[in-house]
């Protein structure tokens, strides 16, 4: 089974850093191809120059995009584990746990559907004692 931080982390990474790095090389690769028979030594250093701005650029951007998924795997790992607890403590035949969930309404549909189910098992061990 996966662990959904890391997957989370791990396609983020493999996605957002491959991606860029093919493009970027490859968009180099191409330009330079084209531009090296045109351009004399001085246009180079610029065009050098160029590239190594936009990839500071783009570690920027990766920078910004780390914090946004770090908080977006904060949030799942929140819900998560309050679901988690839940079914811990329903387990453990406390039928009166609470559930809380604060960010994802797929979540919240999950605890709404363990809430009624949580309910019926309740219901069902009345009428057997």
């Amino acid at each position: 089974m996966l662990n959904l931080k890391k997957d989370i982390f791990l396609t983020f990474l493999a996605i957002f850093f491959g991606s860029f790095f093919v493009l970027f090389s490859m968009a180099y690769i191409l330009l330079k191809h084209f531009f090296i028979e045109y351009v004399d030594g001085m246009h180079m250093d610029k065009f050098n120059a160029l590239w190594l701005d936009i990839g500071f650029v783009f570690l920027i951007v990766f920078i910004i995009s780390f914090i946004f998924i770090q908080r977006l795997q904060k949030r799942i790992s929140q819900d998560t584990s309050e679901i988690q607890d839940y079914l811990e403590e329903i387990d453990a035949k406390n039928y009166e746990a609470v559930l809380k969930i604060n960010y994802y309404t797929e979540y919240l549909h999950i605890a709404v559907l363990l809430k009624n189910l949580v309910k019926r098992v309740k219901n069902k061990e009345k009428k057997k004692k």
